[in-house]
């Protein structure tokens, strides 16, 4: 589909019998504040009394409509909605084409035709998996979709091997389990977190099943950590981090151990306490060996996210032409927005609203070129502060129309989605920063960098 969605397609979109590329579209320029596509919208009807209803619906009992929600009885909000909504959710939910389960093969998932030429007929073997899960690896930082389609085929592969080719019952067990965990800490980064536990809890079955391999277990501890902090078990995440760190000690691993105390540092800091986190971050920082840049970077920018929440602006500023020259040296899109979006958060905190604004509208738009819907919301969420700061409140409320349809196909609960609701139609500046940062703190997302996908 090119250019905007006809008001066809847009019917279509609300009956829930629109093509996955034009669901995808929809919700993209719904994100990109499309002029438009929201009049387009309000001309077929989908104005804020219907946002609200649809929101209310997805969010738990239709029955229980905040005060102030029309019904409009002539519409079949029910059926056409609730379809809508579930057909965007299976399209975020899933990063390439629809495949049919007896059709789900190497060769459709990814087209690696050099890669698998002469290999179809054969059992896989345990090198050809690993290969899959160091490509999937390689790409983590840069390309998720790729991410999670190498894993996918790595998992596939795994599940057809038998021991006797990979070296016995553990072994194979072994290979499954790294199988299952790089495609669980995949769709993580990709923002499927129900998906990811599952995986992950089959990846730590298998575990339990092989050699005890300690490195194993260390890299599942990590990854499931990093998920528990997307779903606020701070603690849980901070207990499996220590015992991933205390592996990493007693192998003489130094990276690895910084990885583990950068991973700590952040659910530190979303738990309330960003000076620990700092300390953790310090004590992290002794361990980087300088000559690799990908680790630095992330400590580097994991201390200026503490420091802004923290309140220490004039650390932050200080260590981000360090940071940002080391993001440069990668040379990584991803990274680069991520710096974007760290320095808007540092503008705004000192005031200069007008080029946060601008430096928040680029991360967003960055994020939805490379389809990272969640990413993208969350930053408009923090545009959305600028604006009530700015008195601009009609912006204010158009940006939470947009992003309310976003989070409510990614399936957040239905307290933040109330909130959302009460903050689009927040009159009191105070009120509206209130709810922003609540609802930044339920969200558990922002510009710091991933330490251990």
């Amino acid at each position: 589909m090119n250019g905007h969605p006809t008001v066809g397609e847009l019917e279509k979109f609300l009956r829930g019998s629109a093509a996955p590329e034009v669901n995808r579209q929809v919700v993209r320029h719904l994100l990109a504040k499309c002029s438009p596509c929201r009049a387009s919208l309000e001309g077929i009807g989908w104005g804020p009394e219907r946002r609200e209803r649809v929101v209310s619906l997805l969010a738990g009992d239709p029955d229980e409509l905040p005060d102030g929600m029309a019904v409009v009885e002539s519409y079949d909000y029910e059926e056409s909605f609730a379809n809508a909504w579930e057909v965007c959710r299976r399209e975020l939910d899933s990063p390439t084409r629809e495949v049919s389960p007896e059709r789900e093969t190497v060769e459709e998932d990814l087209q690696l035709d050099e890669l698998l030429a002469g290999a179809e007929d054969r059992v896989p073997e345990r090198r050809f998996v690993e290969l899959l899960l160091a490509r999937s690896h390689a790409v983590r930082y840069h390309d998720a979709a790729a991410m999670l389609r190498w894993a996918r085929v790595a998992r596939l592969l795994a599940e057809r091997c038998d021991a006797e080719t990979v070296g016995g019952a553990a072994a194979l067990a072994d290979l499954r389990a790294r199988a299952w965990g790089q495609f669980g800490n995949a769709l993580r980064v990709t923002g499927r977190l129900r998906k990811s536990a599952t995986a992950l809890e089959r990846a730590s079955g298998y575990a339990a099943a092989g050699t005890g391999d300690r490195s194993l277990r260390a890299e599942l501890a990590s990854w499931t950590a990093s998920l528990l902090i997307f779903e606020r078990q701070f603690d849980r995440a901070i207990a499996l981090i220590d015992e991933a760190a205390g592996i990493a000690r007693s192998l003489g691993r130094r990276r690895d151990l910084a990885w583990c105390l950068s991973n700590k540092a952040i659910a530190t800091v979303y738990s309330g306490r960003a000076d620990e986190a700092i300390r953790i971050l310090d004590e992290a920082m002794r361990l980087v060996d300088r000559s690799d840049p990908r680790l630095l970077l992330t400590v580097f920018h994991n201390l200026i996210y503490c420091y802004v929440e923290a309140g220490h602006l004039q650390e932050a500023l200080a260590l981000f032409p360090q940071t940002r020259s080391v993001g440069e040296e990668i040379q990584d899109e991803l990274v680069m927005l991520r710096l974007l979006w760290q320095e808007a958060r540092i503008l705004c905190e000192l005031g200069l609203l007008e080029e946060a604004e601008a430096q928040f509208a680029r991360a967003r738009e960055g994020f939805i070129e490379h389809d990272l819907a969640y990413e993208a919301a969350v930053v408009s969420l923090d545009l959305t502060a600028v604006y009530v700061k700015l008195g601009l409140t009609v912006e204010v409320r158009r940006t939470v129309a947009d992003i309310l349809p976003v989070f409510s196909s990614l399936r957040v609960g239905r307290e933040l989605l109330a909130s959302l609701i009460q903050l689009q139609q927040a009159e009191d500046q105070t009120q509206a920063l209130h709810l922003i940062r609540a609802l930044s703190r339920e969200l558990v997302a922002g510009p710091k960098l991933p330490p251990s996908v």
